[in-house]
């Protein structure tokens, strides 16, 4: 997801969307533990998607001061 389109979110939309991603980072943990997993680089998209939405969070709230 490109960033213009998470800046296009409202904060609602972004919390909701860090929630899904951290379920799905769960799930991975469960598949990598249990050996289902099958793309193990989604680990890696899945962090940089949640760090992606923590610093838009982050920049609307500072800029609100």
């Amino acid at each position: 997801m490109k960033m213009s389109e998470i800046i296009a979110k409202t904060d609602k939309e972004i919390l909701i969307d860090i929630q899904s991603l951290k379920r799905e980072s769960m799930n991975l943990k469960f598949h990598k533990a249990t050996g289902e997993l099958t793309n193990p680089s989604r680990f890696k998209v899945v962090r940089k998607l949640i760090a992606r939405y923590k610093t838009i969070i982050t920049q609307r709230k500072n800029t609100a001061n």
